[in-house]
Formats: structure tokens, sequence, C-alpha cells
């Protein structure tokens, strides 16, 4: 096998794609698959490329030569039998670019859903000419042409049945994680406490995009509260995104400065060292018509740091956590719970610990990058032996 990885966000650009599209290369690589990754040109691109085994090959990230660029090395190197086999890590642009290049080629393509592109905003008519005419129909149409789709979740691939994707083609594949590089570290963090002034507080911790479905401000809406029965509790929010400016202003409106930080994103060498510091991780995101949680892979880095999570009962969350062995799940349009479930992993030191273990245990057992390449791996394979 032969396997081409088509993605537009990669190392050293932040993302979770990227991460995804990384490790998932690595990882094949390391099972002895041949691979070739095409992505967006970066800064520092080749002190990333230049330390791995398998090729990266990149593109101008600029649009839309970044589509012409990677179309035209689609076809290129098709012709000299370099791939056979291609993994789009998004439906656009990766996806329809790979379905028009592979026009003659039938090379068979296979698109890995995430959750929130599957969704289609129809709050304005131009919205619902952009979403449901024009992207629609030509989503439909790149779904229907590729060979398997790889969805994180359960709830991913209801969201993509629900589009009238057929659901033979749907393989759930959960993401995965880091586990050695996400561990326990005899320091606790240490660095972080001291950059953050974290010394002696009760630490909640959110890693995410600053967006309305994270639901971000029901949690800072609470710390007046939660600061009554846990006075030295620091929330810390690490991300940007359209909420920020809105979120930073209801800070300054609850006088919660000192007690919210907002250090903006972060080099990822330091994220480890972060969930260490943090007494528990937290994000309750909501289903919005803006935006899911298709699954939540930041909640398997802090459960690999060894510390309980609490999500929201949402999208594909409920398959990232397991309620009351590797965190909570509460309503997210409830804030009483989110309130109790707070105060009790922040009170309760011994049930923390035990979700934290066991967190950390499932990790490594169940759901790292290892496991996922496997997994794609072997449904590629079976789906080959389909087709012959």
């Amino acid at each position: 096998m032969a396997l081409l990885i088509f993605t537009d966000n990669y190392p050293p650009q932040p993302g979770g794609i990227g991460t995804y599209a990384y490790e998932l290369a690595r990882n094949l690589h390391e099972e002895g698959i041949e691979v070739i990754v095409l992505a967006p040109t970066g800064k520092e691109d080749r002190a990333v490329d230049s330390r791995e085994k398998f090729i990266t090959v990149r593109v101008v990230r600029k649009r839309p030569l970044f589509e012409l660029h990677a179309f035209f090395l689609i076809i290129y190197l098709t012709l000299l039998g370099r791939i056979d086999r291609i993994c789009c890590m998004t439906w656009y642009p990766c996806g329809s670019v790979t379905m028009f290049a592979t026009l003659l080629s039938h090379v068979p393509y296979y698109i890995f859903i995430h959750g929130g592109e599957l969704l289609e905003p129809t709050k304005s008519l131009l919205e619902k000419l952009k979403y449901k005419v024009l992207l629609g129909v030509l989503k439909r149409l790149v779904f229907k042409q590729a060979s398997a789709l790889f969805a994180n979740s359960n709830c991913t691939a209801r969201l993509s049945k629900d589009l009238g994707i057929d659901g033979k083609k749907i393989y759930v594949i959960h993401p995965g994680t880091a586990p050695e590089r996400f561990r326990v570290l005899e320091n606790n963090g240490g660095e972080m406490v001291q950059k953050y002034g974290l010394n002696g507080k009760k630490v909640l911790l959110t890693v995410a995009r600053l967006e309305s479905h994270k639901a971000l401000d029901t949690v800072i809406g609470l710390m007046p509260e939660l600061m009554k029965k846990i006075p030295n509790l620091v929330y810390v929010v690490v991300g940007t995104g359209r909420q920020e400016a809105a979120l930073k202003d209801m800070v300054r409106h609850l006088n919660l400065n000192g007690h919210v930080l907002f250090p903006g994103l972060i080099p990822e060498e330091e994220l480890p060292a972060l969930y260490n510091a943090c007494d528990v991780f937290i994000m309750v995101s909501k289903d919005l018509p803006s935006g899911n949680e298709g699954f939540g892979i930041v909640f398997l880095e802090a459960n690999a740091c060894g510390k309980p999570v609490i999500g929201g009962r949402s999208g594909g969350i409920p398959e990232a956590v397991i309620h009351g062995e590797t965190g909570l799940l509460v309503d997210p349009n409830n804030p009483q719970e989110i309130y109790e479930a707070i105060v009790r992993l922040l009170t309760d030191d011994s049930l923390a610990k035990k979700l934290g273990e066991r967190g950390r245990q499932r990790v490594v057992e169940e759901l790292n990058w290892g496991v996922t390449a496997r997994k794609v791996r072997d449904t590629i394979v079976h789906y080959g032996k389909l087709k012959q």
C-alpha cells in the first residue's frame, strides 16, 4: 500500500486536524506502509519535515493556489505510481480537490469527518445559498464518490447519515493521543505553575477554540459562586477564537481579573506541563447550529496526564469521557449540574485521583495514535479486499 495523506492543517501550524494527520502518518509509517504527506507550507516546516522518515510534500498555502497546486501534485504522484490510496483529512478542500484529481485515475480516496463541518447554518438567505445549495451539493458529491468515511464518533456518523450518506461506507474510528508525550510529570508542571502564578491554587483548565458552542461563558459565569466554596480557584482558558473579546469583557464585568487567565495560544511543547499543573480539565460544549464537539482529543490529553475531566453531555464527548470512570459528564445547559461536578472533583481528592488514573490507563490501552492508525490501516485493507 502506498498512501497519500492530504491535509490543509499540519505542524508546525497548530490544530487538531494537523496533529491527527501527523500522528497518522508517523504511526502508519512505523507499521511498514509507504506514506507521503501533502500539506501546506509554514514557518519552520523544514525542521518538522527533516526529522521524519516519511516524505512530506509542501503545497503553497495561499488560497486558491493551494487547491490548484495540490490538484496537479496528486495527478503527478498518481501517474508516477507513487500512490494508490488517498486519505483526505477534511472533505473541503482536501476531499473536493482529490475527487476531481482522481476522476481519470480512479485511485480510491477516504475522508475523515470530524463533526462540525457537517453542520449547515441557515441563519440567513445567503448562508442557505452557500451551505445548503452550493457547498451542500459539493459535499454530498465528494462523500458519494469516496470509498469510505472515517467518523471520529458515533455522533458524527449519525450526522453523516442525516446528509444521506450510505451508512455502509461510514466507519467509526476514535482519534487518540500520545501517552508517551502527555504523561504524569514528577514536578507536576512546576514551570507552568511558576509562569502563570498558580502556586497554592486550585486550577480549572480548558484548552479550546474560543467559540460559542464551547460554553466557556457558562463556566466563567459560575466562577463567583465557585470561589465562595473554593477561594483559591483559578480558571485558565487556553486558545483564541471569535468569543475571546466577549469572554474577556465578561471577566472584567464580574471582577474576575486574576481568577480567569487567557494565555492565548501556547507552544505545543508546553501543553503537557500545563495539563499537569491543573487539578481538573473542563469543556462543557453544547450542540449548536453553528458548531458541536465531534469528539474532543483534549479530554484524552488531560486524562493521559492523570487528570480527571468534566465534559458536556453532547456531540461525541460521551465517547471521549466515560462518566464516573475517566471523568464526569454534565448537562451543558444546566449550570447547577456543572457547578456541582466542579466542586465535587476539586474537593474530593480520592475521586479525582481515581478518575485521572483510569483515564490514563484507557489512553494507554485503547485511545492512542498507534491504535487509531492500525484501525485506519485495517479498514482500508478490508475495503480493498471487498472491492476485489
